[in-house]
């Protein structure tokens, strides 16, 4: 197989990972990391945000799609490109992240009376997943636009153009592939965890 043809391998694979994981997370894992309302005295500032356990969910899509703009914009803001062989990366990163919000869904990093230090640890790792799903698009896409052109394809500049749009076209089939999968297994994911929760006693 070619080097090109392997390096758009990799970069399609991350994309449906990234798509995958990131998607799993927000719509599956997300929703059940609910915790009691911040009390104003104690949590002044947590309080601010939080004035009901529905007000989490759309708390964790703000931190989430926040660190996401901005890191899509990296490259434009003069912050290097992550080097090729480094394209899996954020996608193996949310996949750690996952399993950690999972964890902390299920059976709770801290005690039940530490949930000021549950929020915040939420809130940090969503804004690193934020960051990873953000820098995997600019990244795999950048790349696609550097990427020289197939020697066959040198002195034909319609069909360098036609392979270019058809790689960026697979990357975006690949994304929505791997969010495809991901709200398929959100759902059945999602009620597994609120049932967890209420076998532990938490019942809000």
């Amino acid at each position: 197989m070619a080097r090109d043809e392997i390096f758009h391998s990799e970069e399609s694979s991350g994309i449906i990972n990234d798509g995958l994981f990131m998607t799993s997370s927000m719509q599956g894992v997300a929703p059940t990391l609910i915790y009691p309302v911040p009390n104003s005295e104690e949590h002044p500032m947590l309080s601010r945000f939080i004035h009901s356990i529905r007000d989490y969910y759309p708390l964790w899509q703000l931190v989430y799609q926040i660190p996401v703009f901005f890191s899509r914009s990296s490259i434009s803001l003069g912050i290097p490109p992550l080097p090729s062989q480094l394209l899996p990366l954020p996608a193996i990163i949310q996949c750690i992240l996952l399993l950690i919000l999972t964890f902390e869904s299920a059976v709770g990093v801290y005690k039940e009376s530490a949930s000021a230090a549950s929020i915040m640890t939420v809130f940090v790792l969503i804004t690193v997943e934020g960051i990873c799903g953000g820098l995997a698009y600019v990244n795999v896409f950048y790349h696609i636009n550097q990427e020289r052109p197939n020697p066959m394809s040198v002195n034909d500049p319609e069909r360098a153009a036609q392979e270019k749009e058809f790689k960026i076209g697979s990357v975006g089939f690949a994304d929505s592939l791997g969010i495809l999968f991901a709200s398929l297994l959100a759902v059945p994911t999602e009620l597994k965890l609120c049932k967890v929760q209420i076998k532990r006693g938490k019942m809000f």
